[in-house]
């Protein structure tokens, strides 16, 4: 049996949506209940923004802080779930690069293909690790290396092997 890597991704972005969409159901639901009409209407957004994969961006274009009231940034915690769903796009689009590159284009060769896609990769996180450590802000805020995937990459990167 063949194991297809980029059939494996998009079934456990699909997986993920899936539960996802149930949680916001039920968020929504039980959101109708407890918020009043400003709250759900930012709730509502939260959610569209968490179903397209987006919720880190617009909890970073639209708070200062990661403290909040719950019942303000009810849907907070869906930020680290959209920065694993990019990453789980872009990834195998990153590889499918190399690997056009490096066999396709025969850039390198044969045997130091690997050394080549894993220098790039190694390269890459220590980039993110780079730009999370020069944009972070121990004061407060600016949260672009909290919540954004550039800044995260190295987290997603090594645990991915």
């Amino acid at each position: 049996m063949k194991f297809y890597y980029f059939k494996y991704r998009l079934l456990l972005v699909i997986k993920i949506f899936f539960f996802k969409a149930f949680m916001l159901l039920v968020m929504l639901f039980v959101g109708n209940f407890i918020l009043l009409g400003e709250d759900y209407t930012k709730m509502s957004y939260q959610a569209t923004a968490t179903l397209l994969f987006g919720a880190n961006i617009h909890i970073y274009l639209t708070t200062d802080s990661y403290f909040y009231n719950p019942l303000e940034v009810p849907l907070l915690h869906c930020w680290s779930l959209a920065v694993e769903e990019q990453f789980y796009f872009l990834f195998p689009v990153l590889l499918s690069l190399l690997w056009w590159c490096c066999i396709v284009q025969r850039i390198v060769q044969r045997r130091q293909q690997r050394l080549v896609i894993e220098i790039v990769l190694t390269v890459i996180g220590l980039i993110s690790f780079i730009a999370s450590v020069l944009v972070a802000n121990p004061n407060g805020g600016d949260m672009f290396g909290f919540y954004l995937l550039p800044c995260r990459k190295k987290f997603l990167a090594y645990f991915d092997r």
